[in-house]
This record gives C-alpha cells, structure tokens and sequence, in this order.
C-alpha cells in the first residue's frame, strides 16, 4: 500500500474511532459514522443512499481490520 493512501485511510479510521467513538448499532454513533462515511464517499463522486434498518439485538462476537495485508489494531 503507498504511503498517500495509507495516510487517507489512517485519517478516516482517526475521525470513526477518536471523534465518533463508540458505534453500536444503533447508537448516536453509529449514526453519526453513517453520515460521516457517506459524505466521504459522496464526495468521492459515488451516489449514496441511506436506508434505516432495525437492530434488536448486537453482540460483539470479534473485531479485525486487515489493510492490502496488514492486520491493524482495533477495537470496539
């Protein structure tokens, strides 16, 4: 992965997890990331569509994010 792109997406996992923090299904969060995540790509020139959907119930059962390889720290 070249340096540029790693630093657009270390930037982009920075505003998810250090100003949006907690994202539960659901959640304030959550919503927020929803928003966040689809001007992004809005702006990237795709159409995006937003559908609500129910969440009764959410269990984290394990969190993993693995980049062209590299598996990255995480968590929920």
């Amino acid at each position: 992965m070249n340096e540029k792109l790693a630093d657009v997406i270390d930037g982009h996992m920075r505003v998810l997890v250090d100003e949006i923090g907690e994202r539960a299904g659901g959640s304030p969060g959550d919503n927020r990331a929803s928003e966040y995540i689809g001007s992004v790509m809005a702006e990237a020139g795709w159409t995006v569509a937003a559908q609500r959907v129910t969440c009764p119930r959410w269990t984290l059962r394990e969190t993993r994010l693995t980049a062209d390889g590299m598996v990255l720290e995480v968590a929920a």
